[in-house]
């Protein structure tokens, strides 16, 4: 059985009609090669049926993600990307300043192999000022980079380091994390790696 009669037979055991426009936007999905937003797996379906709408493609994808075969993901370009569901969970490292996008563990094991050691070093400072006055977003920025960008790393290679039974993760912290910078200071590292500590 070819994966994609596997599919249909998914589909229908869970309810779903099996039109041809629905089978080639799962064939486009699932033969993509990675990530793609709904409109261009439309390009792709148009080039065999014309008559497709994206409004098809976006109801087929969102069949697809409930039954988990598929995944979405906001990569910050204001559209979901979706792409077929891989075997093992993957995560995405967004660059804030030009956007690009990396899937983490997979294109650095690629290059170097199998994580053995992690060093967790990414931080910020900003934003710098009286509680009272501060900038919300900026705060949640900074616990994002200090914070969730240690966690997402983290997250991405346990699996891998809990299967070959060896692993070794550093978390780059600060005295700041221990004692505080009160309320005058760069209060949000401090929250973040008082955090990290912890993690």
């Amino acid at each position: 059985m070819s994966c994609e009669e596997e599919t249909a037979d998914l589909l229908r055991h869970a309810g779903h009609k099996l039109t041809p426009q629905r089978m080639m936007i799962l064939r486009a999905l699932r033969h993509t090669g990675g990530h793609a937003t709904a409109a261009r797996i439309a390009e792709q379906v148009r080039e065999q049926y014309p008559f497709v709408d994206v409004s098809t493609v976006y109801r087929t994808l969102d069949v697809l993600k409930r039954m988990r075969l598929a995944t979405a993901t906001d990569m910050g370009g204001g559209d979901y990307v979706f792409e077929w569901a891989p075997e093992q969970p993957h995560h995405h490292i967004i660059c804030s300043s030009c956007g690009q996008v990396q899937e983490l563990v997979l294109a650095a094991e690629q290059w170097v192999g199998p994580a053995t050691i992690v060093v967790n070093n990414a931080g910020t400072v900003e934003p710098i000022g009286p509680l009272a006055r501060s900038d919300t977003a900026a705060w949640l920025r900074s616990l994002a980079v200090n914070v969730g960008g240690s966690y997402l790393v983290s997250r991405a290679v346990l699996p891998g380091m809990l299967e070959r039974g060896y692993g070794r993760i550093v978390n780059v912290s600060s005295d700041y994390g221990s004692y505080g910078l009160g309320l005058e200071g760069p209060a949000p590292y401090s929250v973040s790696k008082a955090a990290l500590n912890a993690l």
